[in-house]
């Protein structure tokens, strides 16, 4: 998720659009997340708002 949001923030960056992030989703617990195996949390998303 990490890399993910980098991409994001700097393609605001590029735009020089200044971003807030509202809402931050991941898989449901039917899909859960083993912390030891990274692998294990692969749907993301993040919901924005520009600010300016």
């Amino acid at each position: 998720a990490a890399m993910f949001q980098e991409v994001i923030l700097a393609a605001a960056f590029d735009a020089r659009r200044i971003l807030r992030r509202v809402a931050t989703y991941s898989q449901s617990p039917d899909h859960p997340v083993i912390p030891v195996i990274a692998e294990t949390e692969y749907l993301k998303g993040f919901a924005f708002e520009v600010a300016r």
